[in-house]
Parts: structure tokens; C-alpha cells; sequence
């Protein structure tokens, strides 16, 4: 039988970590929430919370276009599809609020169908709709991952648990960045001393991470090939991330393309709000009002709720 309803929750992500471009994501433990239900007059799409207002309600929607392209490639006949978006993932960009309504829409097809759940296809599917996999996967499965994709377009990752203690500071700045718009910012190619910088340090840190060598954060969490390029798009950035360090967090870079800036903490070894005040301080200087969250590592990744009766909230 097929159900008709499916509830999806997905959680945020944070994609670079400084160095990782394009490779390194982790979940967080804030999350949008998706109520799709079949058969009813669509596109129909409403949104609540963050966002609202703002993102689109019709056919471009991601999670309803994905939902459907997927129902559309194995033949599924479908009469009208409803969502009903909850989003507590601050809407300003760099935290893959995309990213969770393309999982979802891909996983509340697999079930609208019938099928059984196919990790390597959704993940594989997502990635081409985001354009690469460092949302999508921490999304989809959870924690802290590495991904790649290989000569045949085929996603190849594997992920990390983050250490127990982790806490992390978003510093949301109150503007919108598109991730097309800050894309732009990065140059066709890079000096190999750049390129060579950030190899080195990726590998650092994610050692570092799987030790919880918070004190190697510092030189890990640094980067030549994006954060140079995009801090023009996001005032002050670089005195933000200093201003993270001096109030005792142990590294701070951008949030995916922004503006969000994140910084790590040790949970015994820092005071996480003394560190989000000194940034959106640092923000302020730059005529920026921002506000910060304190957040942990999110591990389960993306839920599916089948129901016959869901309540949206």
C-alpha cells in the first residue's frame, strides 16, 4: 500500500570546515521539518518559521522538484503533492537549508513509491541537484563526512565521529549570500603553494577532529582557496574568526559560502556564548547586526515518518 504522507526532518550543515572545499561537512543539531502529502492539489507548499516569505512556494521549490523528478523517473503517477515546511535552520546561507530540502524530497519519494530506501542512489541524485555532496551527505547520514566524487561521477565518502565535547558557535549575520553569488567570488584556478596549503591542512583536520586535538584547530581551520575570495561578500569576516579565537574558541572559519561564520569549541574549555558575543561584536564594527546559536554535532542525520495524521509544527 502506498502511503500518502510522509513527514521527513533533516538537519543542518556546515560544509568546508575552512580548508575541506567542497569535501568536508558536518550535521547539526537543528533541523527543518517536511510534511508531504500526496494527492492533493500542487504544487501547494507552505513555510513556516525560517524563511518564510522568502523562499519559493511553487514547481522550483528543491524539495518538490526533487520528490517529483524522482516520481517522474520510475513512472509513478502522482495527483498534486502538498508540503508543509517547518524551517528552524537560520535562512541566511551556509547552513545547507537547500541541502535539507533535497534530502527530504528524495526520501519522502522513496516512500510516496513504495520502494525501498537506496542510500548510494539518494545521495548520488542530491549531489547533482546541490551541485556537490558537502550538504547533502552530512544531511542525509549524520555526523562529520569526507566526499568525493570519482572519475565516473560516482560519490565516495565516509564519515567521522566528531569528539563528544564538540560545541559549535553560529554567528548568523541578518543579510542574505546566495550560494551562485559567493560561487562567483572563487577564482578558475589557484597558485599550487594555495592548493598545497589547504591539502595539508584538510588532512590536519580531520585528524584532529577524530583525536579531539582541539588545540591543532587553530592552524587546520585555515584556508587559501575561498575564504580570501568571498571575504569581500561578507564585512569583516576575517576579524570575526579572530575575534572567535581571542574569546577562547579553538578555530573559526565561514560556513559553507556564507555568510554564516562558524567556530569550534571544547566544552571544557571554553565559554561558547562569550565566544558567539565577541563575534557578532566584531560584526557590528562592520555596521553588520548578526546574532549567534550554540549548537552540537548532530549524528542520526535525516528521519522518515510515515503517519496518517500529521500535525505541522
Amino acid at each position: 500500500m502506498i502511503p500518502m504522507r510522509v513527514v521527513v526532518e533533516v538537519p543542518a550543515s556546515t560544509a568546508n570546515l575552512g580548508p575541506g572545499l567542497d569535501a568536508l561537512g558536518l550535521a547539526l543539531d537543528i533541523k527543518n521539518r517536511y510534511v508531504f502529502t500526496a494527492g492533493e492539489d500542487g504544487p501547494d507548499i507552505e513555510i513556516y518559521g525560517e524563511g518564510e516569505g522568502e523562499l519559493p512556494t511553487d514547481h522550483h521549490h528543491p524539495g518538490y522538484r526533487a520528490c517529483m523528478e524522482c516520481l517522474a523517473e520510475w513512472q509513478v503517477p502522482i495527483h498534486g503533492l502538498s508540503i508543509r515546511q517547518t524551517n528552524h535552520v537560520p535562512y541566511s546561507g551556509g547552513l545547507g537549508n537547500s541541502a535539507t530540502a533535497v534530502v527530504a524530497g528524495l526520501l519522502a519519494a522513496y516512500k510516496l513509491a513504495d520502494r525501498p530506501i537506496d542510500t548510494h542512489d539518494i545521495l548520488q541524485k542530491a549531489a547533482r541537484m546541490e551541485g556537490h555532496p558537502d550538504n547533502v551527505v552530512p544531511a542525509y547520514l549524520g555526523g562529520l563526512s569526507v566526499s568525493v566524487v570519482d572519475a565516473s561521477g560516482r560519490i565516495v565518502t565516509n564519515s567521522i565521529k566528531p569528539p563528544d565535547d564538540l560545541q559549535i558557535i553560529l554567528t548568523v549575520p541578518r543579510f542574505t549570500l546566495s550560494t551562485s553569488r559567493s560561487r562567483k567570488a572563487l577564482p578558475a584556478q589557484v597558485p599550487l603553494k594555495d592548493a598545497l596549503y589547504n591539502v595539508g591542512r584538510t588532512g590536519l583536520l580531520v585528524t584532529a577532529l577524530s583525536a579531539g586535538r582541539y588545540d591543532l584547530l587553530g592552524e587546520a581551520m585555515d584556508d587559501r582557496l575561498h575564504q580570501p575570495y568571498r571575504a569581500a561578500l561578507v564585512p569583516g569576516l576575517m576579524q570575526v574568526c579572530r575575534a572567535a579565537r581571542a574569546a577562547g574558541a579553538a578555530g573559526a572559519a565561514l560556513s559553507g559560502s556564507g555568510p554564516t561564520v562558524l567556530a569550534f569549541c571544547c566544552r571544557h574549555q571554553c565559554d561558547p556564548d562569550a565566544v558567539g558575543q565577541a563575534m557578532v561584536a566584531a560584526f557590528a564594527e562592520n555596521n553588520i547586526p548578526a546574532y549567534h546559536l550554540v549548537v552540537e554535532p548532530n549524528y542520526e542525520g535525516a528521519v522518515v515518518f510515515t503517519t496518517s495524521s500529521v500535525a505541522v509544527g
